[in-house]
């Protein structure tokens, strides 16, 4: 929510008294054209966001499911990754299997 060119007013009074006190009274001028032209600014900035930005892009990207239950739950599912102990089973089947191939007659 963007605040209402009044109060941005304020802010932009506050802000160039401030500056004025820490940078001392030869850059008047200089903090008064920024202030002005940041107060501009902020008006072509509320007058595009009242107009509007361009269409409405995310009515074509997104599509909500509808209230049937089994749109719903193919929604939700996602794939089960496998424990650690699944994984670990895996590995020592794999090192088995591989021991079996090399027969301990191929040594003598």
């Amino acid at each position: 929510i963007w605040m209402d060119v009044s109060t941005f007013k304020q802010f932009l009074r506050r802000e160039k008294d401030l500056r004025l006190w820490i940078l001392g009274p030869g850059w008047r001028e200089q903090v008064q054209n920024e202030s002005q032209w940041r107060l501009d600014l902020y008006k072509q900035w509320k007058s595009i966001l009242q107009d509007g930005i361009g269409d409405d892009f995310t009515q074509d990207y997104v599509r909500y499911p509808q209230n049937d239950n089994n749109n719903n739950d193919n929604m939700r599912q996602r794939q089960q990754r496998p424990s650690y102990s699944e994984k670990r089973n895996n590995r020592k089947r794999s090192t088995t299997r591989d021991n079996r191939t090399t027969s301990p007659k191929q040594y003598n």
